[in-house]
């Protein structure tokens, strides 16, 4: 194994901008999702706040078959990820962090609280918290199967 290259954990949480991304069609979004769907023995997380911005996001009002290609995208994630509640303490503690992306802090505190050790996602900077591995999407093969 490369120095470059993590370890496989069990737990790995996928960030709402890489979830956007590839509902989107974005390459390496795309094919960080396809890869680590391809990885049974581990256990993917995201949260119900990262759902709703990826729906918030890529919606368009009125627009049925978007609605519908959205609702497809979404019933994917559920059915093959497990979905992180937020909840007020997670808020709390997100809020006496110094990271300054207050939203990404309350995503890492979810994923933290699940055991994830790492985190996929394409704001590497707003996730530098001390005990995670960080990879942005067009580096997803950097977890070693």
């Amino acid at each position: 194994m490369s120095k470059d290259q993590h370890k496989l954990r069990a737990s790995i949480f996928v960030d709402a901008n890489v979830l956007i991304g590839a509902f989107r069609g974005m390459k390496a979004d795309v094919a960080a999702m396809e890869y680590l769907n391809r990885l049974p023995q581990i256990r993917l997380y995201t949260s119900g706040l990262a759902i709703a911005q990826c729906i918030a996001t890529c919606q368009i009002k009125g627009d049925k078959e978007r609605r519908l290609k959205l609702t497809q995208w979404v019933k994917q994630i559920i059915g093959r990820f497990s979905i992180i509640s937020c909840t007020g303490k997670d808020i709390e503690r997100s809020l006496d962090m110094t990271q300054p992306d207050m939203e990404d802090n309350i995503q890492y505190i979810m994923g933290n609280r699940m055991g994830c050790t790492h985190y996929v996602t394409n704001n590497k900077k707003d996730f530098a918290f001390v005990n995670a591995v960080i990879i942005p999407a067009n580096k997803i093969r950097l977890i070693g199967a």
